[in-house]
């Protein structure tokens, strides 16, 4: 099966002769076809867009959220150091009060 059309068949699918008039009110329907179709594909577009912020802001929301839990996590080993520091205060403070009572009974 040849897709080719021969040029008998292609003037058969077309009207021998359209009228001036004809062809300017094709022409005409066409443009508001192309203006409709052009319409359609603007709205399109600006959906697209609207989803793209959506996304856009959604993925500055992820992205504060990442930084105020990496924020967290250093203030969370800042803490566990100082409660390190504090486990080990209270390890010396007992040793140091021992030595000095030992030291004061020996003078």
């Amino acid at each position: 099966m040849r897709l080719v059309l021969h040029t008998r068949e292609f003037q058969t699918l077309l009207p021998a002769r359209l009228p001036a008039r004809g062809l300017h009110s094709l022409l005409q329907l066409l443009r508001l076809l192309l203006v409709f179709l052009l319409q359609l594909l603007r709205l399109l577009l600006v959906l697209l867009f609207y989803l793209l912020l959506l996304r856009v802001i959604r993925l500055l929301f992820i992205q504060v959220h990442v930084l105020l839990v990496l924020l967290l996590l250093k203030f969370v080993s800042f803490l566990l150091l100082l409660r390190d520091l504090l486990f080990l205060l209270l390890l010396v403070l007992p040793v140091l009060l021992w030595v000095a009572r030992i030291w004061s009974a020996l003078c």
